[in-house]
């Protein structure tokens, strides 16, 4: 892993395939930051082989991370760690996520209903808000 910085936020991406490791609360510090996503220079192509790992170990603390699903714009499998609360996306997946938030805002712009937001954007099968 090496150290990235972006606008304060100081994440960790792999050397080898380009996800991302983010400590806790350190996504939702960089989701709210405009051109976060420039951090994302992974091929997308390699990161979605990745969705196949099963096997994960959370570079923090070595325990098994498990599987999760964001729906939204696009379907976004991660690891979360139920322990210190970090998270690892594939290369390309954070891209999509500050994508799928950038329609949710355009959405309300325009007067969609919250309801079709909601149901396409659902955020609940996430990490949990604090570390378990």
């Amino acid at each position: 892993m090496s150290l990235v910085e972006y606008g304060g936020v100081e994440i960790d991406r792999c050397l080898y395939c380009r996800g991302l490791w983010f400590d806790y609360g350190e996504r939702e510090s960089l989701r709210r930051l405009e051109g976060s996503e420039s951090i994302d220079i992974g091929s997308p192509d390699i990161g979605a082989e990745y969705d196949e790992v099963r096997e994960i170990r959370c570079p923090r603390c070595r325990l098994k991370m498990i599987s999760r699903t964001l729906v939204g714009l696009h379907l976004i499998r991660f690891e979360a760690c139920n322990d210190c609360g970090g998270l690892f996306l594939d290369a390309g997946e954070f891209t999509d996520e500050k994508q799928a938030s950038l329609v949710q805002k355009l959405r309300t712009v325009i007067g969609l209903s919250n309801e079709t937001a909601d149901e396409d954007d659902d955020d609940s099968s996430g990490p949990p808000l604090r570390p378990a």
